[in-house]
């Protein structure tokens, strides 16, 4: 999202609080009293991406490891925006939600020949590459207890991964490119959740979910950490500081063909948010 774009969304964002009349309230609400909660800001996430995919025909070479940031040129760190925040369906039952998208593209020479599947790119050859992920988030939290400053919840989550993918450059065979190369599913983690009330204004927040799952030709973990420190300098408008670490790592093995993904983000998240 450009700067441009992301400045309207702040305008906008802003004018929407003027018209929230519990803004004004004389009270800081508690952590039962706040119905909705929105945090829109900026995420400046470092990544790291490892991959490898063997060839389809097994008599071949095996597929080599290939850091996408490094060998590819791909961008390391991002200035992307963030959205999140929970609405709350009862004393007890809130429902997550957040969104946010990393756009990256790279041209480089590579200094060694990399195979990926089917297709082997020789040295200093140059390669063109394009990936787009978009993470959209939406969990149940259930309080487990809660008082006017503590509140912990049980969390099941889904987040759904989209993944859009560009390769272009010369290999052994010829020119090669792979276009609009599409992956999406939904990925299950269950956690924690902590929000502790340092004081009405003050307020720490602990997020904590992981999934692991065993197959016989798959297997697969994720990690999602988040902590968060945020004031209110209104009775429902502040701003926050929070830092995200995010930890996939993929395995696939069948007869003919092996493949592997570990995709690790973390990084600082700056941001405003609203509770009403």
């Amino acid at each position: 999202m450009s700067m441009n774009r992301f400045s309207c969304s702040l305008i906008v964002f802003l004018c929407f609080l003027l018209f929230v009349p519990a803004i004004h309230a004389k009270e800081i609400k508690t952590f039962a009293e706040t119905k909705a909660k929105i945090s829109l800001g900026y995420f400046l996430p470092r990544m790291s991406t490892d991959v490898r995919l063997d060839p389809a025909n097994p008599a071949l070479p095996d597929g080599d490891l290939i850091g996408i940031e490094d060998e590819l040129g791909l961008d390391k760190d991002l200035f992307v925006a963030r959205l999140d925040g929970y609405y709350r369906l009862g004393r007890k039952h809130r429902l997550q939600f957040g969104y946010f998208t990393f756009k990256r593209d790279g041209t480089g020479a590579i200094d060694r020949d990399l195979t990926y599947g089917d297709h082997t790119f020789e040295v200093d050859a140059r390669v063109e590459s394009d990936i787009e992920n978009s993470i959209a988030v939406i969990g149940y939290m259930y309080s487990l207890h809660q008082t006017d400053r503590f509140e912990v919840s049980g969390t099941f989550g889904i987040h759904r991964l989209a993944i859009k993918t560009r390769l272009k450059g010369d290999t052994t065979g010829g020119s090669f490119e792979i276009s609009d190369t599409n992956a999406k599913g939904p990925l299950p983690l269950i956690g924690i959740d902590l929000d502790y009330a340092i004081t009405p204004r003050w307020i720490m927040s602990f997020r904590g979910m992981a999934f692991s799952v065993e197959l016989d030709t798959f297997s697969g973990r994720l990690t999602d950490f988040k902590g968060s420190l945020e004031y209110f300098f209104l009775n429902n408008l502040g701003v926050g500081f929070g830092i995200n670490r995010f930890d996939m790592k993929v395995d696939y093995s069948d007869d003919e063909r092996d493949a592997s993904l570990d995709w690790v983000y973390n990084g600082l998240q700056l941001y405003l948010t609203a509770r009403l």
